[in-house]
């Protein structure tokens, strides 16, 4: 099952958490997974919003703290988004996309 799921509506993108045994929470795979998705919708001229949803009735729980725990979350970076203050991934994914 992947974690996060794409559907396109026009010019929206629809994004969807989807991890519904743990609330949608965040493990280091979906946070990569979500950082990647929403580098490649910022390239794509098609899209112009990117809506951000969780499914099965739940947004998001926050961190998988199972993952947090076991000391697996660490800061993401990706060519595009070099490790820095101002321009990196957080653990949580995009949060810190220009």
């Amino acid at each position: 099952m992947d974690t996060v799921t794409t559907e396109a509506h026009g010019e929206v993108l629809l994004v969807t958490l989807n991890r519904p045994e743990v609330r949608n929470a965040v493990n280091p795979e979906t946070a990569r997974r979500l950082a990647e998705t929403f580098v490649d919708f910022d390239k794509d001229p098609q899209f112009s919003v990117a809506v951000f949803a969780g499914a099965h009735g739940t947004f998001c729980a926050g961190a998988d703290l199972k993952a947090v725990s076991e000391g697996n979350f660490e800061a993401l970076e990706t060519p595009e988004a070099p490790l820095d203050r101002h321009a990196a991934n957080a653990p949580m994914g995009p949060s810190y996309l220009r």
